[in-house]
């Protein structure tokens, strides 16, 4: 009888530890040994394994100071509330819902907004296997934008494809921050804002449109030098070179076309833009390029009207005779794939770059890698080039 008990509690002794490590496995790696150290001895501190997983993060945190983390075990070991507890730490209470399996490393600063905390805990992914990259996802958008961002991350983030998800949700971060710095560069390209009631397509859409006219003021800095070839009135038709970024956005705006979207092309250094007004309202826009040698004119690429329309024959018949009477013999080649103006890149992206917690900063600069390659080649280029050399007129998007 005493052998059969001795091997009952063997196999007990047994299945518990496996029990016990099956369990600590939910926990990262580089969480698990402290947590196993700090339960080992402590049966009201293992049950935190399941019931309050964050709990434990915290008191292996370096992130937390000992005296706090000393006074909450001696809690946790006298059979306090968990509230209670969790507030010696700076826990969030909502956290308690949060499994084993979300958390990778110490738990960074999360919002304390009263509004959430009442309401992210609505948006924890049901699967444990989600949590983890929520939770990264929530306390890198509280960093980088503030809790009222934090808490729409919480709700929308999964909505986008994960191949995506890192690099959209810093640059949306961006967008948002920039949208409350009036006095920014960044604010003045903006034309919708982000708000905490926006729709993930409606804010995908506006953080876009944002982004390519951010890589459009970068390209351009403080303006094109040598729009090729010379401003002129034909027939009542003014050809005004547009220059600026300002000069981009305005004729966008005039016209309705996505000229606000223009770094790619620009930034082959294939093309160039003009606006053609008459009695001072631009009524067309006109995209010439490549300069194929020497004294060679470019070719009109595309003439088009408000939205996109097709241009009049007599503003074609005019954009002719202005481009035949160039004076050509000074003309170069075209230059080449335009480089951003690392002056402009720095003054538009310096301010929030010192507003992010030094941590997240090069992450973020990674994040602006996104931005295109101007200086390499790139299809669009290659495919005007093509078209030059075997006499077609090159077709792109229109404007």
């Amino acid at each position: 009888m005493l052998g059969e008990k001795s091997l009952t509690t063997k196999t007990g002794n047994r299945d518990r530890a496996i029990r016990r490590d099956k369990r600590l496995k939910r926990f990262a790696r580089p969480l698990r040994n402290h947590i196993a150290a700090l339960t080992c001895c402590a049966p009201e501190a293992e049950d935190l394994i399941d019931s309050y997983p964050a709990l434990l993060v915290a008191l292996v945190s370096p992130l937390t100071t000992a005296g706090q983390r000393q006074q909450a075990f001696k809690a946790i070991l006298a059979g306090q509330p968990l509230k209670q507890i969790a507030s010696l730490l700076n826990l969030p209470v909502w956290l308690r819902r949060m499994p084993a399996e979300a958390f990778r490393e110490p738990i960074r600063h999360l919002p304390a907004e009263a509004e959430f905390q009442s309401k992210v805990a609505n948006f924890i992914p049901a699967k444990a296997s989600r949590t983890r990259e929520w939770l990264e996802h929530v306390s890198r958008a509280d960093e980088a934008c503030g809790g009222a961002f934090a808490l729409w991350v919480a709700k929308y983030c999964h909505d986008i494809a994960p191949s995506r998800r890192t690099p959209t949700l810093m640059l949306m971060a961006g967008w948002a921050w920039y949208a409350r710095q009036p006095e920014t560069t960044g604010c003045k390209l903006i034309d919708t804002a982000w708000t905490p009631r926006m729709g993930i397509r409606r804010a995908n859409q506006a953080q876009t449109q944002w982004q390519r006219r951010a890589e459009l003021a970068c390209l351009i800095g403080e303006g094109i030098e040598d729009p090729w070839l010379q401003p002129g009135t034909v027939n009542g038709y003014a050809f005004v070179p547009l220059r600026t970024i300002e000069d981009f956005l305005n004729e966008s705006s005039v016209m309705q076309n996505c000229l606000d979207q223009y770094a790619d092309r620009l930034g082959t250094g294939l093309i160039r833009v003009f606006s053609i007004r008459k009695q001072g309202r631009p009524v067309a826009d006109i995209e010439v390029g490549p300069i194929p040698e020497r004294g060679t004119p470019p070719m009109i690429i595309q003439i088009k009207a408000r939205h996109n329309r097709a241009a009049s024959s007599a503003v074609w018949q005019a954009a002719e005779v202005w481009l035949e009477g160039q004076e050509l013999e000074g003309l170069r080649r075209r230059p080449g794939y335009v480089c951003f103006d690392d002056q402009a890149f720095k003054t538009f992206w310096q301010p929030y770059l010192e507003w992010l917690p030094h941590g997240r900063r090069g992450e973020f600069m990674d994040v602006l890698q996104t931005f295109r390659p101007p200086g390499s080649p790139n299809e669009l280029a290659d495919r005007v080039c093509n078209q030059l050399a075997r006499g077609r007129r090159a077709r792109p998007r229109s404007f």
